[in-house]
């Protein structure tokens, strides 16, 4: 059964394309002002309700976080917005006690878009709740506001030791099905397939690896089956469904194999990879899975610290400008690259004083 506010949309919604008809030859340009004076924005208006809403901010430790930006999207009911629907953004700061409110505005729901402070980070699965409807019937939840127990979010305060990684937010394996069973590697640092003995070319393939990765399909059942593995003899590799910034210290296993269904997502899908001697740690975040008969198609984001330690916490550098930060990435990028292709971890950089320097112009 439609809400309330939809079948009022629908009947406004109806009301504005019979007008629009009948009046477009005669009104031409002048149809806002002829809604005006039918007044058909003020009955739309009407259709809102007085918002209040109540908050929190802790950090993953439930420390109260003051001086937080909410920012607030408060969806209303607009005569000359697309489908009637109009968006109001509201910020507001959290006091002393982590605590914020919204009052004095009118609309039908609320969207918690971002709340930001520096050092923290606001992701919406540490969250269960970031939209809350205010009016509807029928079926709909309407959220009511309470002053004395306001709606608890929670940010992630950031490692004070954060690094600069090698980073992909989209990034992946895909093998066909003719393909099955045929082993393959690819190295993180250069971003290249890994060079198999039986592999001819050879100057665009790498000879590190980071991550093995094996697949397999039964034709007769139509079952794939995908095995990874680290790079190196003494590495590693930890599955589980959270995500860490700074990579297990133990519990690694040799391999890791999983029966993959198309856009299912593994339940377990943050793996942990200790690879290469000496070792470097990963995060693989797994996002997406596509499974045909022909061929299957995993995508993660990647993150890869190469300096030998387990922080996978990627330092800001929002505060340069799009230049500065990719000249510094770039540098950082090619030293560590410069390191590694000789068998030795680079020098962890000073990252901070880097990133002053970068914005000051100095080397």
């Amino acid at each position: 059964m439609p809400s309330r506010t939809t079948r009022n949309l629908v009947i406004v919604g109806i009301t504005l394309l019979i007008l629009t008809f009948s009046c477009r030859a005669c009104a031409g340009d002048r149809l806002p002002d002829l809604l005006k004076n039918l007044k058909i924005g003020s009955m739309v208006r009407r259709l809102d309700t007085s918002i209040r809403f109540y908050g929190k901010v802790l950090d993953q430790h439930g420390k109260l976080i003051e001086g937080a930006v909410v920012t607030v999207q408060v969806g209303r009911f607009d005569v000359m917005a697309p489908l009637f629907m109009g968006v109001q953004t509201v910020e507001v700061l959290t006091d002393q006690n982590g605590y914020f409110q919204i009052i004095n505005v009118r609309g039908s729901d609320i969207f918690i878009k971002e709340i930001s402070k520096d050092g923290h980070e606001f992701r919406y699965d540490m969250n269960s709740e970031y939209g809350f409807q205010y009016g509807g019937s029928g079926g709909e939840t309407v959220f009511v506001p309470d002053k004395n127990s306001p709606v608890i979010f929670r940010m992630r305060k950031r490692l004070q030791d954060r690094t600069f990684l090698f980073e992909k937010p989209s990034s992946g394996i895909q093998v066909l099905a003719e393909d099955s069973g045929m082993l393959k590697g690819t190295d993180f640092i250069e971003g290249k397939r890994t060079r198999l003995p039986e592999d001819k070319v050879k100057h665009s393939l790498s000879e590190k690896c980071d991550l093995w990765y094996q697949v397999t399909y039964e034709e007769e059942s139509g079952d794939w089956n995908v095995v990874l593995k680290p790079g190196g003899p003494n590495g590693g590799i930890l599955v589980t469904d959270q995500k860490l910034y700074v990579a297990p210290e133990d519990g690694y296993q040799k391999e890791w194999s999983f029966e993959p269904v198309s856009r299912k997502n593994p339940k377990t899908n943050f793996v942990y990879l200790k690879s290469r001697s000496p070792a470097i740690f990963s995060r693989l975040e797994i996002y997406s899975v596509v499974v045909t008969d022909g061929f299957v198609r995993i995508r993660w984001k990647r993150a890869t610290n190469p300096y030998g330690d387990r922080v996978l916490d990627a330092v800001d550098m929002e505060n340069l400008s799009s230049h500065e930060r990719l000249e510094l990435k770039k540098r950082l990028k090619s030293e560590a690259q410069a390191a590694l292709r000789e068998g030795r971890l680079p020098e962890r950089p000073k990252i901070l004083a880097l990133i002053e320097a970068a914005k000051r112009g100095a080397e």
